[in-house]
């Protein structure tokens, strides 16, 4: 019987090393093969750069038809992994903030000419981006800024508010309308007992 024991828990052992070395195996095929991918491109950045940049063209005009021919297919991958797209870029911007504010520092007038040229390009890119994205109106509440707002757009409108430095943390959307009429009067109520949102301008309309 003991011995029995002794050959059966023999067998797992051996089963088990045999598994955590294929195991460190396939790791170490991964950071081989990370590794390598690093070297050949800081071996011939140079070289991919000239390419990028001889068919920058003809991969922007492959790039839009293959969206306009698979925008719904696009949209349902992009729905369906929004949430580990989204935990994604946070890793990346937590892991990488400290190597994009310094590159940024460095060729901030780079960038600034980037845009520039590419201003026109890029606003229509995200007009067509903005409407690709569109949904029926809603009215949205940012907890931490006591602010309403209304939009048909509510990622694009989130972005737009981190961008003037406003704290969008779990923000909450109060209610989704059929029409923008309606929606406004929700906004405006909601301004009406105190909630900031309300701009100089503002004729809900």
């Amino acid at each position: 019987m003991l011995l029995k024991n002794i050959a059966i828990h023999g067998g797992n052992w051996f089963k088990l090393t045999i598994l955590r070395n294929l195991i460190i195996s396939i790791m170490t095929k991964e950071e081989e093969k990370k590794a390598y991918s690093k070297a050949y491109y800081e071996a011939n950045k140079k070289k991919l750069k000239a390419h990028y940049d001889a068919n920058k063209e003809e991969k922007k005009a492959y790039d839009k038809a293959y969206y306009k021919a698979n925008k719904e297919k696009v949209k349902e991958y992009r729905d369906a992994n929004k949430e580990k797209n989204k935990a994604y870029s946070k890793a990346y911007y937590q892991v990488n903030k400290d190597k994009s504010k310094a590159y940024r520092e460095a060729n901030k007038e780079k960038i600034k000419a980037y845009y520039k040229y590419n201003k026109e390009e890029k606003k229509a890119y995200s007009q067509v981006y903005r409407k690709s994205i569109k949904h029926k109106p809603l009215v949205y509440l940012l907890p931490k800024e006591n602010y309403v707002g209304t939009t048909e757009c509510i990622s694009y409108r989130i972005s737009q508010h981190k961008n003037v430095g406003r704290n969008t943390e779990k923000y909450k959307i109060l209610k989704r309308f059929e029409n923008r009429e309606d929606a406004l009067v929700l906004e405006r109520k909601m301004h009406n007992i105190g909630f900031s949102g309300k701009h100089a301008n503002n004729s809900y309309q």
